[in-house]
């Protein structure tokens, strides 16, 4: 397992050529995992989160959770980057060489991972298949395998991978959209703009028209990078930043309201609740209860209270 200040990911080996990777980032980029020394099929399956593939060619186009991008590792990336700034996912190489080592039945069968780049590299760099329930059953299977067990599972899933892929249906493909680096840049100085002051409100055509983009392309541009409207998207920053005051700020609700761009602490109160389920009020009392719990079963354990502890 490889670790870093990046996140970690590790690595399962299943046979010459075919390696499993889990990758966890609590981070904006990290490293890709599979090496690009050699032409071979590059799988990533998206659990969390959104990743930016950012192509050898100049191209970039976003998997949101629940994707599944495969690409050839002569144009793909070396860092990944995770433009909502986590990331969890899983992500497999198959080297064409390692068809020598299939089991004899998939060569009986006419399976071979040869085959399947040609099949899903023939008109284009790069295949997406949108979230479904036919990738989601079988990667999500891999985290709920125990740590023992997940090795051996892993191994059977991979293989499993090869039969699936050559069964799917190229035409299943979802239209991918690609990007410039200019373009993306430009929503992405927007988002800082709008975390770096979350009481403030900005309309579409605003900033459309301070970074000189259009309203049309600003929205559809935002969607794909961050996954989320930014109408939307701002409501989700306004909502974790009001839980976190909540908990370290004992200013009244009304306040807080404030804090976040909410005139209205009735309008506030349910907006939080959509977020998060519970009032404002309920939340910071919750809260407050669970860590006053906590204190008192680490006071328990220790036999006296934490600030005499050393």
């Amino acid at each position: 397992m490889d670790h870093g200040i990046f996140g970690h990911v590790r690595k399962y080996h299943i046979m010459n050529g075919i390696d499993f990777y889990t990758q966890e980032y609590d981070s904006s980029s990290g490293f890709c995992s599979v090496p690009g020394d050699n032409n071979v099929l590059e799988i990533h399956w998206c659990r969390r989160g959104r990743m930016e593939c950012r192509m050898k060619d100049g191209c970039i186009l976003y998997m949101g959770e629940g994707d599944m991008f495969l690409s050839m590792t002569d144009n793909h990336a070396d860092v990944l980057s995770f433009p909502t700034g986590s990331y969890s996912g899983a992500a497999v190489s198959l080297d064409p060489a390692a068809d020598a080592y299939l089991p004899p039945v998939y060569k009986e069968s006419g399976i071979s991972i040869s085959d399947l780049t040609e099949k899903f590299f023939v008109n284009d760099d790069c295949f997406l298949l949108k979230a479904c329930p036919l990738t989601e059953r079988f990667f999500e299977s891999v985290y709920l395998t125990s740590e023992k067990l997940r090795p051996i599972y892993i191994k059977l899933k991979t293989m499993e991978l090869v039969l699936m892929l050559s069964q799917i249906d190229i035409k299943e493909a979802s239209p991918m959209t690609f990007y410039h680096r200019g373009q993306t840049d430009v929503v992405k100085e927007i988002e800082k703009l709008m975390r770096s002051n979350i009481s403030k409100k900005y309309t579409i055509d605003t900033l459309a028209s301070e970074f000189c983009i259009s309203a049309t392309a600003l929205k559809s541009t935002f969607r794909d990078v961050f996954g989320t409207p930014p109408a939307a998207y701002m409501k989700h920053l306004r909502m974790e930043k009001a839980a976190e005051l909540l908990l370290t700020d004992m200013s009244g609700i009304s306040e807080i309201a404030n804090a976040v761009g909410y005139e209205s602490s009735s309008k506030f109160a349910k907006a939080f609740k959509a977020e998060f389920g519970l009032s404002p009020a309920e939340y910071r009392r919750k809260r407050a209860d669970n860590q006053k719990n906590t204190d008192q079963i680490s006071h328990n354990k220790s036999g006296k209270p934490l600030g005499n502890m050393i």
